[in-house]
């Protein structure tokens, strides 16, 4: 990957020309389909696009890469996280992990599925993700993952979380990609997430798909 630089003095929270990059062409796929959608990206501050003509109740949530300092480590754990959203409710996202292939994907009221992208060695069907409430593990058995936001209050609102979960749980991991972690949850692979400060761009499409395969989600 390419040298990061990072924003707002803050060494944490870092950019590369690669999420630049990948918000453009994301933008420019959407800009010419739905000219006169919002959008709304992490990396907004590095990629303009002239505001539409009028004002639609559409606007699309984008995040490049979320786990940006995962890719740039090389760690396979970062994702390409779109969202459309009318009038402030979410309708559809998608949520790609690129070193993986693995995408997941909601539409509001039509369920949520994971399927390997075509490409990949082991290109699948999708697979609908359920979470019945059969499934439901003691607490004792859960893996759970604990958010180490770039914000230094936000994360120290987070770290606290750990002490008063460690003691109850199997164990704690902290992967560092929200939208990834939110679809392990989806997907069964953990069974919950704990974060604070993060953006609409961050969970907006993840969201969508734990919801519609039957989680929940508090406190956003």
């Amino acid at each position: 990957p390419p040298p990061p630089s990072q924003k707002l003095n803050n060494p944490q929270d870092l950019v590369t020309p690669s999420d630049v990059k990948c918000q453009e062409a994301i933008y420019k796929v959407i800009r010419e389909r739905y000219p006169d959608h919002g959008l709304m990206g992490e990396e907004s501050l590095q990629v303009s696009y002239p505001s539409p003509p009028l004002p639609s109740p559409y606007s699309w949530s984008i995040d490049p890469i979320d786990g940006t300092t995962n890719y740039i480590n090389s760690l396979p754990l970062y994702t390409h996280s779109v969202a459309c959203c009318r009038d402030g409710v979410t309708l559809a996202g998608c949520v790609y992990n690129p070193s993986t292939g693995e995408m997941y994907l909601a539409a509001k009221g039509d369920g949520a599925y994971k399927v390997l992208a075509a490409g990949t060695t082991e290109e699948t069907e999708p697979e609908r993700l359920v979470i019945e409430e059969g499934d439901m593990r003691p607490l004792s058995s859960w893996v759970v993952n604990v958010g180490f936001p770039a914000e230094p209050k936000s994360r120290a609102k987070s770290l606290k979380n750990i002490p008063l979960l460690a003691p109850h749980v199997r164990g704690l991991r902290m992967l560092a990609s929200a939208a990834m972690t939110t679809c392990l949850v989806a997907e069964g692979r953990l069974q919950g997430y704990v974060s604070y400060g993060l953006y609409e761009y961050d969970y907006r499409a993840a969201r969508l798909v734990l919801e519609e395969a039957g989680g929940e989600v508090r406190g956003m």
